[in-house]
């Protein structure tokens, strides 16, 4: 009787110390799965974060290379503005000079041609008044 007794108290023990086992090891689970949980929502926040900091960033960077490139913009527009102007400037300078060029070019021309129609009187006047001579010479001869 005494080893049936044994044997009793010995299932017993086994079944308490079964079920302290699971009772540990459903504990140790709700634990791990807390930690667990715990631990996710942790790098979850995490990610979350350097998510909205790397949006920030590149909404950062995004916005000083618009202002750069606006930037450039306004140089290149002004400097365009300016050659336009000096290209102007030195077009109504080469009309100018060009005009001064014929002016001076048709003021000598007609000073030659007055100067032509003059000589060309003064010819024609010299030799009426040799042809004049000419012709008192013989009527009075």
């Amino acid at each position: 009787m005494s080893t049936e007794i044994n044997r009793q108290q010995l299932e017993r023990f086994k079944q308490r110390e079964y079920k302290r086992h699971a009772h540990q090891l459903k504990k140790a689970k709700i634990e791990n799965n807390r930690e667990y949980e715990k631990t996710e929502k942790k790098h979850l926040s995490d990610i979350k974060r350097l998510n909205k900091h790397y949006e920030t960033e590149i909404s950062s960077l995004e916005n000083k290379t618009e202002l750069k490139l606006k930037q450039i913009r306004d140089k290149q527009s002004e400097l365009v503005k300016e050659e336009k102007e000096r290209m102007e400037l030195e077009l109504n300078n080469m009309k100018k000079s060009h005009e001064a060029r014929v002016a001076e070019l048709k003021e000598t021309h007609d000073n030659q041609i007055s100067q032509m129609t003059e000589s060309h009187r003064d010819t024609l006047e010299q030799a009426r008044e040799k042809y004049m001579k000419e012709k008192m010479k013989w009527e009075e001869a």
